[in-house]
């Protein structure tokens, strides 16, 4: 029987398809066990007629890491600065199925932000992920991102657009930086300086997670996990 790796794109589709999952790329094989695999597809999958066995790849499980200080609490103003946004609680399910999205509405047509209240500390010259489960209202036409350089002063990222990324369903967006030569400290915002664009519609954000990893989410409260 010829053989496919877990990580070649038709066994990974097959094995997507098989527990559910809508994006292929978003199954990496440390997230599920062989053990969860083999119990779906018996070890094999069928493409074009003919059946192949799957073998595994061993990778070590990357350490949960979340640098990102109350990850579903957004209104919580010892963590998160929101000028002229109005955040709240408990608005929608996350991919988890528990109600953690948060809405995040336009109150004006002021520089509209919604940023962490401390720096978080880097390595200059990693990627990044910045992650969260979200959505939007039909009638949303912005979502932007920025990344705030403290050693520098500048933005690596500035009001850079996620709304590509969107639907009415919730789904994980994941957005990559790589920190710059000399960094050592930055400031992540969810929402940075929408200004003059059309202020209706509501951003809904949750769960949200800031790593060097790729290690599945972990909620954080008053201390990161890293």
């Amino acid at each position: 029987m010829p053989t496919k790796n877990i990580n070649d794109p038709e066994a990974k589709a097959a094995i997507a398809l098989a527990l559910g999952l809508d994006n292929p790329d978003s199954l990496t094989d440390f997230f599920y066990t062989k053990e969860q695999i083999d119990s779906l597809l018996d070890g094999t999958f069928e493409k074009d007629g003919l059946l192949y066995q799957l073998t595994y790849t061993s990778r070590a499980v990357p350490t949960p890491k979340n640098l990102i200080l109350y990850s579903e609490e957004l209104d919580r103003t010892t963590a998160w600065n929101a000028y002229h946004v109005a955040i709240t609680p408990n608005q929608g399910l996350d991919l988890d199925g528990n109600n953690t999205l948060e809405s995040i509405v336009p109150t004006d047509n002021s520089n509209q932000i919604l940023r962490l209240v401390s720096s978080i500390t880097v390595v200059a010259g990693l990627e990044y992920t910045l992650s969260f489960d979200a959505k939007k209202s039909s009638d949303l036409a912005y979502a932007k991102w920025s990344v705030y350089d403290v050693d520098h002063d500048t933005f690596p990222v500035e009001k850079v657009s996620f709304f590509s990324q969107l639907s009415e369903t919730v789904s994980r967006v994941s957005l990559k930086f790589t920190v710059p030569t000399g960094c050592t400290s930055i400031n992540i915002y969810l929402v940075a300086d929408n200004q003059n664009q059309d202020l209706t519609g509501t951003l809904y954000i949750g769960r949200v997670q800031l790593d060097d990893t790729g290690s599945k989410y972990i909620k954080t409260t008053d201390t990161p996990v890293q």
